[in-house]
């Protein structure tokens, strides 16, 4: 299985500098950074992290209504959109949900299997302030 081209890869290791590459070269902000929006694709000895799903991606720099708006995976969303009047979206919002990926991955699954009763359930079952409190 192939990598398609338009998508920016990085290996496993760094999923960072690929995002990186969206922003700075493409000129998007992805908007909805969540688990199901990431994949890993195996390609011989080398494993890739896909970023996928570009149908919330606001453009760098334009501002306009769905910049401002509070879009996404309500467990992933950042504090600011979750507490706040509308700002607008930027490059650091993206980088906080990758980490509030990183978290979700960490302490919901153990051994490759999803923990049942997890400590973060109150994230996909609240939502804006209460969310946000609970994330800070």
């Amino acid at each position: 299985m192939g990598i398609h081209p338009y998508y920016p890869t990085v290996m496993a290791d760094g999923f960072e500098p690929g995002y990186r590459w969206l922003y700075e070269y493409a000129g998007i902000i992805h908007h909805d950074i969540s688990l199901d929006n990431l994949m890993l694709c195996k390609e011989g000895n080398k494993v890739y992290a896909v970023l996928n799903d570009m149908d919330l991606t606001v453009t760098v720099g334009v501002e306009n209504t769905s910049s401002k708006q509070c879009m996404g995976t309500k467990p992933f969303m950042a504090i600011d959109f979750l507490r706040r009047e509308p700002l607008i979206y930027m490059y650091r919002h993206d980088l906080e949900l990758m980490f509030y990926v990183l978290v979700w991955m960490t302490l919901r699954f153990h051994d490759g299997k999803e923990i049942m009763d997890d400590p973060l359930q109150e994230w996909a079952d609240q939502g804006g302030a209460a969310l946000g409190k609970e994330k800070n």
